[in-house]
């Protein structure tokens, strides 16, 4: 499979020839702020190590900023070189050239991590160009994402004492792809409309593809997410049992402000049973 090597254009980099020629004056004064501001947090940052990640720092700039008015890297295919940059998540001015990601992956490389990667929410993380997963291929809940130029990514950990489900950003030069899953194996949902109970055995035949992220002024975190799975189904009335049935419907998946991991809310099932029939989970 054909792919290109990753390339980094710094604004320190870039000559005075080309910001005339690319920006106005008011945007060289704003990269030339972004440059001493992450200059002096890097200085802050640099012997980060060993100690724990800085709470909440992504998340924050995440709420309070609305990160999510520009749009995300166009839809790729894999092995399409596509281009990604830090400004679009005001971040630290950075591009990135690269390809090898999977059409439904969220990219975190060098400086850069896509600003749809939300803590609270499960993810696998898979090394670019590889078949390799990080956390043996579980889906975790991601704890932190930090600020700087090389960002430590934390994921919910076996240990509260030692976590070692973290990563840095800038770690692989081909960068990561994150996919986002939303359910679990034997979790259990109560069937709405016609009574009864599904149980999940495989929670994604196909990745899950999130639709739409809202932010709410409270913190709350809605993101809209197409599944597709199989399970177990039994129907109480008339006693019926089905096996291994492949479902596919849309999850509201919500991290409340106060909470530090997302819940499914509901989701609308397709084309099963009655339409619009919707799954709860259980208590």
């Amino acid at each position: 499979m054909p792919h290109s090597e990753p390339v980094c254009i710094t604004s320190a980099a870039k000559n005075e020839f080309f910001l005339e020629q690319q920006c106005s004056i008011e945007e060289q004064e704003e990269f030339h702020e972004l440059e001493q501001f992450w200059d002096e947090e890097k200085q802050r940052l640099s012997d980060v190590d060993g100690q724990k990640p800085i709470a909440n720092s992504w998340e924050e700039r995440f709420l309070k900023d609305d990160v999510l008015s520009e749009p995300s890297p166009t839809k790729k295919s894999k092995g399409e070189v596509i281009t990604v940059k830090g400004e679009t998540a005001k971040d630290i001015p950075t591009s990135y050239v690269i390809s090898g990601f999977e059409p439904h992956e969220l990219i975190a490389i060098g400086t850069y991590v896509d600003k749809t990667i939300t803590p609270g929410f499960r993810y696998k993380v898979r090394k670019n160009l590889t078949e390799d997963y990080l956390f043996d291929g579980q889906a975790l809940h991601l704890e932190n994402v930090g600020l700087g130029y090389g960002k430590r990514i934390t994921f919910q950990g076996s240990s509260l004492n030692e976590n070692e489900n973290y990563f840095w950003s800038d770690s692989r030069i081909h960068g990561f792809g994150f996919t986002l899953q939303t359910l679990t194996t034997q979790e259990a949902f109560e069937i709405t409309g016609q009574p009864g109970r599904l149980v999940i055995r495989n929670p994604a035949l196909s990745p899950d593809t999130e639709l739409n992220t809202v932010v709410k002024d409270n913190g709350r975190v809605e993101k809209l997410i197409r599944v597709n799975f199989s399970c177990d189904v039994v129907m109480k009335r008339g006693n019926i049992f089905m096996e291994d049935v492949e479902v596919q419907g849309l999850a509201l998946v919500v991290r409340n402000g106060s909470s530090a991991m997302a819940k499914i809310e509901k989701i609308v099932l397709e084309k099963f049973l009655d339409e619009g029939c919707c799954l709860l989970p259980e208590e």
